[in-house]
């Protein structure tokens, strides 16, 4: 996300530094899902840190490690109702 990134009407915000998100029965993974495979996903998202999920080969392909940080810099942030910040086990 870069600088001036903005959202409007949402009701829940989740940052994460995670590789993939639970929908329904599957996951979305953000390398590994093809187009076919983001078709055939039903079902809403599982809510909060169980629908964030992290795949070690994903993370791997990238060059990372499996630690992440996520970091809010020189910015701001308002939020009207529900905000998760999630980092995989990395540093906030």
């Amino acid at each position: 996300m870069g600088s001036g990134a903005g959202f409007t009407n949402v009701g829940a915000l989740t940052l994460s530094t995670a590789t993939g998100l639970k929908l329904g029965s599957g996951t979305f993974d953000v390398l590994s899902t093809t187009s076919l495979d983001a078709a055939g996903l039903t079902g809403t998202p599982v809510p909060g840190p169980a629908g964030l999920v992290t795949n070690p080969a994903t993370l791997t392909s990238l060059g990372l490690g499996i630690k992440g940080n996520l970091v809010l810099q020189g910015g701001l942030l308002t939020v009207d109702s529900s905000l998760l910040l999630d980092s995989q086990d990395g540093e906030l």
